[in-house]
């Protein structure tokens, strides 16, 4: 599971084995539990390597599920993944592609992706209601709808009390 998920850190993208990394992570913490916590924990900042994905986040659920004693470390580095991705030029010119020096950013489905999770995974904690007012709020002008509805949904998600 190591190898496959360091090869991915090796060339920034997922391989062609990381996926099934990713899932065998998710399976052995599901049939283990909590005793596996310190082994997977090992392993939480190589998962991130190759970027966001829903493959990710699918595995990232089941580990807060299975074992909890890691969503402090999963929250960590999955807000600090999504600031990486939300941290985007603010002018609603560049919101939506290149900023003055050039830089591209992020495209819809990973800036969709990165609002979702941020809506998911960080209603209990603090850090997540600062990210929503240097970031998210400006994804509120975004050319694309399904990343304002997204922006919108995530910031309802984080401020308003759960039932």
């Amino acid at each position: 599971v190591s190898a496959a998920l360091a090869s991915q850190t090796k060339f920034r993208k997922q391989g062609p084995h990381s996926n099934e990394a990713l899932q065998c992570v998710s399976k052995l913490a599901k049939a283990v539990g909590p005793s596996l916590a310190p082994q997977i924990e090992t392993l939480v900042d190589q998962m991130f390597a190759a970027g966001l994905s829903q493959s990710l986040l699918d595995v990232l659920s089941e580990l807060a599920r299975s074992t909890p004693s890691l969503l402090p470390a999963v929250q960590h580095r999955l807000l600090s993944c999504i600031t990486a991705v939300l941290a985007q030029p603010r002018s609603p010119s560049t919101l939506s592609g290149a900023s003055a020096e050039g830089k591209v950013g992020a495209d819809e489905a990973t800036l969709t992706l990165a609002l979702s999770a941020l809506g998911s995974f960080g209603a209990d904690d603090a850090r997540a209601r600062a990210i929503i007012s240097n970031s998210v709020v400006w994804y509120f002008d975004h050319e694309s709808a399904a990343v304002c509805r997204e922006a919108a949904l995530t910031v309802t998600k984080l401020l308003l009390p759960s039932p």
